[in-house]
């Protein structure tokens, strides 16, 4: 039996997060910090070469070395992940930024730094696959993607969670377990079908395209926003998005 042990928590008095030394997200509990568990996989992870022409590695792969750790006196927590072939640097800076006193504006905010560390071009894609079980419920619920403005929405009962930030180049909304609808098959070959709702044990994924010259850098931003329906989810993502996510980082290193 595989046993996943997170080796760091970030949070707030709304969310606890758990994740792993690759920057897997491994659980995320709202609306309290003892329950629900909302994650089954959250997971980073870069494509290289062109679509249908190229890789998948996962940020937990081999090919990545990795170091943790929180930056000084914070919650915030950097995962830097080192790839020799090609040579590639992620860094992820997560954090939870300070909820209101309600719990509105309750998020996990993740910066993906990519950087090209190799004398050639890089061609490729940064992605993030996601398997929400919210409630801790396999089944019933549903996932969309609105194109207009560029976020995901899935919920269940009284739990919603809208993702959004920096807008992807490709999406897909599938069907977790399904070897023929499943996002997470359909990233293998460095694209995704488009698909923009599903319904029942649902999943999504999102590719951010990268084209970076020698020594060149890309900055992402993932926003996981939470709220006890869609409307308070997306209102807290808007707010957090107009902030910024350098801000917000800055507003949560004082805190």
């Amino acid at each position: 039996m595989r046993v996943y042990l997170p080796t760091a928590a970030i949070g707030s008095g709304h969310m606890l997060a758990t994740l792993g030394g690759a920057g897997e997200i491994m659980s995320i509990f709202y609306p309290h910090i003892d329950f629900a568990q909302n994650v089954n996989e959250a997971l980073p992870f870069i494509y290289v070469g062109e679509p249908h022409d190229g890789r998948l590695i996962w940020t937990y792969d081999h090919d990545f070395a990795s170091t943790q750790s929180y930056l000084p006196d914070t919650n915030i927590l950097r995962t830097e992940l080192r790839c020799s072939e090609p040579e590639l640097q992620v860094t992820l800076t997560d954090f939870v930024p300070a909820a209101t006193s309600d719990g509105a504006d309750t998020a996990l905010v993740r910066i993906a730094t990519i950087q090209n560390l190799a004398a050639a071009e890089f061609t490729g894609a940064f992605g993030h696959y996601f398997d929400f079980r919210l409630g801790e419920v396999i089944g019933k619920q549903a996932v969309r993607y609105e194109r207009k403005s560029a976020r995901f929405l899935q919920y269940f009962r009284d739990i919603a969670v809208v993702v959004g930030g920096t807008e992807p180049d490709a999406i897909r909304c599938g069907k977790a377990g399904d070897e023929d609808r499943t996002a997470k098959l359909d990233i293998a070959d460095g694209d995704l079908n488009g698909q923009v709702e599903d319904i029942g044990a649902v999943d999504f994924a999102q590719l951010f395209r990268l084209q970076l010259a020698p020594g060149e850098t890309r900055h992402i931003a993932v926003i996981i926003s939470f709220g006890p329906d869609l409307y308070a989810a997306e209102a807290a993502l808007e707010r957090l998005q107009q902030a910024g996510p350098q801000q917000l980082q800055a507003a949560t290193s004082d805190y």
